[in-house]
């Protein structure tokens, strides 16, 4: 038996039991989805009365980082807040390409790039904001040899749309904040890359993993 799609079983498992504030009533009304409780998600958003049984791939777009917001440190000179180029962008979006795309290749549930066939699902993904923990002065910083040490290098905050690739439809949108696991380190770009690599393969192994055992209860 063709195992389902691991990412619509959380629409399954937790459709009965919706919970809409009335803030959230107004919010919703136009998308015409309810939120719902999933473990370890932040918040879920879904369109009712789907078939998501009929759905058995995948289809993951690249990053958009095109509207993402920088949030600093307090106290950070506005100078030092750094522009998001397409080479700072660059470890983000290719990190986060590996870990989905490894993850769904293992149980075959990966499309290929630019597939809109029936039974498929997109996941659009964009980070909302980046909160590093750290931005250097650049006026101590002249020397080059300041260091300095840090729990984590930040957070990440995503949202993740999912639509049916046939249609463009609208199914689904989820939000969450993360950050890698605490551990005094040096604040460099080689650690910054090893906790956004531990980052995207959590979302990812959430999204593959996680997830299908909430619908299979």
């Amino acid at each position: 038996m063709m195992k389902i799609l691991q990412l619509s079983a959380v629409c399954v498992a937790l459709m009965a039991a919706p919970f809409v504030s009335a803030a959230d009533a107004e919010v919703s009304a136009s998308a015409g989805m309810e939120k719902v409780k999933v473990k370890r998600l932040d918040e879920v958003m879904v369109k009712p009365n789907i078939d998501w049984g009929k759905y058995t791939s995948v289809r993951i777009t690249p990053l958009d980082m095109s509207t993402t917001k920088i949030k600093a440190p307090s106290g950070t000179h506005k100078r030092d807040i750094p522009e998001l180029t397409e080479k700072t962008q660059a470890p983000f979006k290719d990190l986060f390409l590996k870990a989905f795309t490894r993850e769904f290749s293992e149980d075959g549930l990966l499309a290929d790039e630019g597939t809109n066939k029936p039974g498929t699902l997109r996941i659009d993904s964009k980070i909302l904001e980046l909160a590093p923990t750290y931005i250097p002065d650049s006026k101590m910083n002249a020397s080059g040899r300041n260091r300095a040490y840090t729990e984590t290098a930040g957070k990440i905050q995503m949202q993740f749309d999912i639509f049916d690739a046939a249609t463009g439809e609208h199914l689904a949108t989820i939000t969450d904040k993360r950050e890698a696991t605490k551990m005094w380190r040096e604040n460099n770009a080689v650690q910054n890359r090893s906790q956004i690599n531990q980052i995207m393969g959590t979302w990812a192994r959430i999204f593959r993993t996680h997830i299908d055992d909430l619908g299979e209860k």
